[in-house]
C-alpha cells in the first residue's frame, strides 16, 4: 500500500501567497500564475513528495510540452511517411524543450485538490532554452510571450532538463505500467 503524504491548506496557502494572476477558471476551479522557489515553503523536494503522493489516487497523468514551433516545415508534395518522419526528426533534434505540463487525474475528471477548493496542475519551465541563440519559429515565440512566458527568467531560474528527467525517473512517472 502506498502512502500518501498529506499537505493541508495552510502549507499550500503559504507556497502559494503570491499566486495573484488567475488565467482561468471553470469546472476544474481556478487556475493561478505562480512560482515556487527554494524560500517557499514547498521547495523541490516537497513539490517531488507531492506530486509522489497523488499518483496512486490519481494515475492518469496528461502531459502538455511546448517547443518552439516548427524549425524545419515540410514541403506538401513530400509528405510521405519515411519524409515526415525525417522532417520531425530533424526539428526535434534542433530544437529545445521550453516547457511541460503534468495534470493528474483520476479517471473521472477529478484533479488533486489537497483538501483546497482549488485543483492542481503542474508546469515546469526550463533554463536551456534561448530564445537569443536558438532556432524557433518568431510566431510561436510571440505567442508564448503574449500568454505571459518570460524567456529571460526561464534562463535564470527556470528547471534544467536534466534535473526534471530525474524527478520524473524517481517518481515512477517513467516506464511505469501502474499509471
Amino acid at each position: 500500500m502506498k502512502v500518501v503524504v498529506a499537505y493541508g491548506y495552510k502549507d499550500l496557502q503559504d507556497a502559494t501567497r503570491n499566486f495573484s494572476e488567475k488565467l482561468g477558471g471553470g469546472g476544474f476551479g481556478s487556475v493561478f500564475k505562480g512560482t515556487l522557489d527554494d524560500s517557499s515553503a514547498l521547495c523541490h523536494d516537497e513539490i517531488s513528495e507531492l506530486i509522489r503522493s497523488v499518483i496512486a489516487l490519481y494515475p492518469f497523468i496528461s502531459m502538455d510540452i511546448e517547443f518552439p514551433d516548427v524549425v524545419f516545415p515540410s514541403h506538401p508534395a513530400f509528405r510521405q511517411p519515411q519524409n515526415n518522419y525525417a522532417v520531425m526528426k530533424a526539428n526535434v533534434d534542433d530544437m529545445h524543450l521550453i516547457q511541460v505540463g503534468l495534470t493528474f487525474s483520476d479517471g473521472h475528471d477529478n484533479l488533486p485538490t489537497f483538501g483546497t477548493s482549488n485543483r492542481f496542475i503542474w508546469e515546469f519551465n526550463f533554463c536551456e532554452f534561448d530564445v537569443t541563440h536558438h532556432p524557433h519559429a518568431p510566431h510561436s515565440i510571440a505567442l508564448l510571450q503574449r500568454q505571459g512566458l518570460d524567456f529571460d527568467k526561464n534562463r535564470k531560474f527556470g528547471v534544467s532538463i536534466l534535473r526534471f528527467v530525474e524527478l520524473m525517473t524517481l517518481l515512477g512517472l517513467l516506464c511505469n505500467n501502474n499509471i
